[in-house]
């Protein structure tokens, strides 16, 4: 049976920016060229205050859990929430912003999935694990012609100068390894952003926090999206139990529809239930018949 090519991937990324909406497409563009971009108005006020408040009290539920903050600074954990919207619908919020999943879907293709979500608490003065430049996947010292993961950093407080703005290197996502230290001090420039703004970057961008002089903290909901061929950082769909399996949008997001299947026959038993296809790959073309 002879399958026509835009019914193998009928997802796969947009190759012409044109056809996306007006506002993002410059966005698209920085990404692609320099490894990152910004968005501006993505949070509102209301819903910025609103994760705020909460953090308090989540992060010190995560820090009991764990066994008190030695056991935080014995991991180099301090100041992170990891998966705040599992305790917090209001973090639900940052993971589906209209603007980022379409971004993530020029990119990424039609099935994008969520691979972690944390808060940053940038205390004044401290020292953070996010301070060394880094990539947002361990392990990755290779580059790809396209990106496979983005990452996008939701401004709860703005940033600023005075509470340690994030810095990145421009260019950096398509390079394998890192420059010297002469260039990236030459180049480093310090994103700087409103309250509800969201840096969104190539993941394989290097980028860092910087100490913050101030004295109020700044509170990052970091939110990474993955192709699914890259494994969620923890198993969600099994800490939620079948929560928002029925909402089409977070289900994908959360995994339900890529989470790893315990056996060959449960994988085949998923595609039978779903009515659809294991995929073929685009590039390989039916060899007609002979005779």
């Amino acid at each position: 049976m002879t399958v026509a090519p835009d019914q193998l991937f009928p997802g796969a990324p947009q190759d012409n920016y044109s056809a996306q909406p007006a506002h993002l497409r410059l966005a698209i563009e920085e990404i692609a060229r320099d490894g990152w971009t910004l968005l501006r108005d993505q949070l509102s006020p209301e819903e910025c205050r609103a994760m705020r408040a909460a953090m308090p009290a989540i992060y010190a539920a995560e820090v009991e859990e764990l066994g008190g903050e030695a056991a935080m600074a014995k991991i180099a954990d301090e100041g992170v929430s990891r998966s705040p919207f599992l305790r917090d619908d209001h973090f639900v919020t940052a993971i589906r912003l209209p603007d980022v999943l379409r971004v993530c879907r020029y990119f990424l293709g039609a099935v994008v999935q969520m691979n972690l979500q944390r808060v940053v608490i940038n205390d004044p003065g401290s020292v953070r694990g996010t301070g060394v430049w880094h990539r947002d996947h361990s392990y990755q010292s290779f580059t790809t012609s396209k990106p496979v993961s983005l990452t996008a950093l939701a401004m709860l407080d703005g940033s600023t100068v005075d509470n340690g703005a994030p810095s990145v290197l421009s260019g950096s996502h398509r390079f394998e390894n890192f420059p010297s230290f002469e260039y990236a001090r030459s180049k480093a420039a310090q994103v700087l952003c409103d309250i509800g703004d969201v840096l969104l970057i190539d993941s394989a961008l290097y980028h860092r926090t910087e100490v913050n002089p101030g004295a109020q903290s700044r509170h990052t909901v970091v939110t990474i999206y993955t192709v699914p061929m890259i494994r969620q950082n923890v198993n969600y769909p099994r800490m939620l139990g079948g929560r928002w399996a029925d909402d089409p949008e977070l289900a994908q997001l959360m995994g339900y529809s890529t989470a790893l299947p315990e056996s060959d026959l449960e994988y085949r038993r998923t595609k039978l239930g779903q009515g659809r296809r294991v995929a073929q790959d685009r590039s390989v073309q039916p060899v007609p018949r002979k005779g």
